[in-house]
């Protein structure tokens, strides 16, 4: 959210509804800058593949940063920072570490910060806007029928949707409905 600003729209997937936890989801970031971003989050790997990367596409590079636990869970291998630019892909040095130690890191900042009387690198404030986004997310979402591969929106039965094809509503759920059986097969 620092890197491009407050985000303005949220729309999500899941599998399941919120209380049931959900083990799929999609979401799409709408950011006021005009920048858009996916977050694509799912339980159904093989076991140990744990793939918490971040990738962020730009108009001049693409940097692809592989989070501590896929690195250190054996999950990948190779730097955990690696940039494309300029047609050839190239290792960007950073430091080591794994789970632990950057959650360690973390909270010494922020007592080093809280102790000197300075703000911490992540404020409550920052905690606050994250757990507003999660919700943000949670309220938007369409929950995917995994027998039908439809999407519908909680409280709405499919039958209680405009049923004319230049509806909007029916157009976008139709579309994202699409994503979803995209997303089903290439889950396999």
């Amino acid at each position: 959210m620092h890197l491009f600003g407050p985000v303005h729209g949220v729309h999500a997937v899941l599998d399941v509804p919120r209380d049931q936890g959900e083990k799929f989801a999609v979401a799409t970031l709408q950011f006021q800058s005009g920048a858009l971003g996916v977050i694509e989050a799912n339980y159904f790997g093989p076991p140990w593949t744990f793939d918490d990367e971040i990738e962020i596409v730009g108009t001049n590079a693409i940097l692809r940063l592989a989070g501590s636990e896929s690195l250190h869970g054996g999950y990948r291998g190779g730097s955990a920072l690696i940039m494309f630019r300029d047609g050839q892909w190239s290792e960007v040095a950073v430091p080591d570490d794994d789970w632990r130690s950057s959650v360690e890191a973390s909270v010494i900042a922020y007592l080093d910060a809280v102790t000197a009387g300075r703000e911490p690198p992540v404020t409550g404030a920052d905690g606050l806007e994250t757990v507003r986004l999660i919700h943000r997310i949670y309220d938007s979402a369409l929950i995917l029928d995994a027998g039908t591969g439809l999407c519908c929106v909680p409280g709405f039965s499919r039958t209680s949707l405009p049923s004319r094809p230049d509806s909007g509503l029916t157009f976008a759920i139709e579309r994202i409905r699409q994503v979803c059986l995209a997303t089903i097969f290439l889950l396999g």
